[in-house]
């Protein structure tokens, strides 16, 4: 699905295949092409109004949407796309702004057998509320969202990422390995939700990852009974803080102590860009238990560990 706004409601399926949802803002292109196919054609963006001699049935403006959703027209001025209790979903304030994706439904590429496949959503600002993304099988599929590793490789990346508390998203192993899940965006991210990339085996990959995160209501696992996965968190600078109450660029050490007994390495990377030092501060002791099979990796340009806090 491409287009200048992308909202997914209801239930896109493929099984053990690969779904997309590519928000493209103002005049840009999409390239499509199959992997390995010399032949190729760009897409560009619809604007918000229809062309002369268009009709509902052959385009679609990001104005039509409101009317879409919720079955009966609305204020032409809608903003935010609120889900409601019994799945209904409506546009308030003013049309959704161009290059958001949006996911309030279900999007599967879970295999009944053999690995799960890819799921893919970008878009300048992307929301996932109230979703189940699903990529499971023998061994876990892949999932991305508002971008690829660090940020890397030819996916668009997002400015901004949000994953509620209601949603869930699943890479998971049955009977090998976990799958790999990237949540980016370039500024801030904030997950409330569940991400799980575990293996019966091996664990998986989950990415948690923007200049500024909120990952304090992350519920993430990633582990494996032979391998432990790794839960990668990276932003410009961060502090290890007791107790629950983390913030922005904080992680409590109950979140990294919860991974790393549940055999996920909990990794930490500062990229120190812009102004910031890339500080990785050590304000309480990290004490998992004994049990746990996962590991603590921290990587900064600067650590800072100024009340000889202890890590076991």
């Amino acid at each position: 699905l491409v287009g200048g706004s992308v909202v997914n409601t209801g239930r896109l399926e493929a099984p053990a295949g690969e779904i997309g949802l590519v928000a493209v803002g103002g005049n840009s292109t999409v390239k499509l092409a199959t992997p390995g196919s010399l032949l190729s054609m760009e897409v560009e963006a619809e604007t918000a109004a229809l062309a002369p001699g268009l009709n509902h049935e052959s385009a679609i403006a990001a104005t039509d949407l409101p009317e879409l959703l919720t079955g009966a027209a609305v204020e032409s001025e809608a903003q935010s796309l609120i889900v409601n209790a019994d799945g209904s979903v409506i546009l308030r304030g003013r049309a959704i702004d161009e290059g958001t994706a949006a996911v309030a439904g279900e999007v599967s590429v879970a295999a009944p057998s053999g690995a799960g496949g890819t799921a893919v959503i970008v878009g300048e600002s992307v929301a996932v509320i109230d979703a189940a993304i699903e990529a499971s099988g023998d061994r876990g599929g892949t999932i991305r969202i508002g971008g690829d590793l660090r940020g890397e490789g030819t996916l668009p990346t997002a400015n901004e990422t949000f994953i509620d508390a209601t949603s869930i998203i699943h890479a998971d192993g049955e009977p090998t390995a976990g799958g790999n899940i990237v949540a980016w965006a370039n500024n801030n991210i904030t997950v409330q939700g569940t991400i799980s990339a575990q293996g019966i085996n091996e664990g998986g990959f989950v990415e948690t990852s923007a200049a500024y995160v909120d990952i304090s209501e992350a519920q993430v696992t990633a582990g494996g009974k032979t391998t432990a996965g790794t839960w990668l968190v990276d932003p410009i600078d961060i502090e290890i803080v007791g107790g629950l109450a983390a913030g922005i660029n904080q992680i409590s050490d109950s979140t990294i102590e919860i991974s790393i007994n549940a055999n996920t390495n909990f990794e930490v990377t500062t990229s120190g860009a812009g102004v910031d030092d890339g500080d990785l501060t050590l304000s309480t002791d990290i004490i998992p238990n004994a049990s746990g099979t996962g590991n603590l990796i921290l990587t900064s340009r600067r650590f800072e560990n100024c009340c000889g806090h202890l890590i076991n």
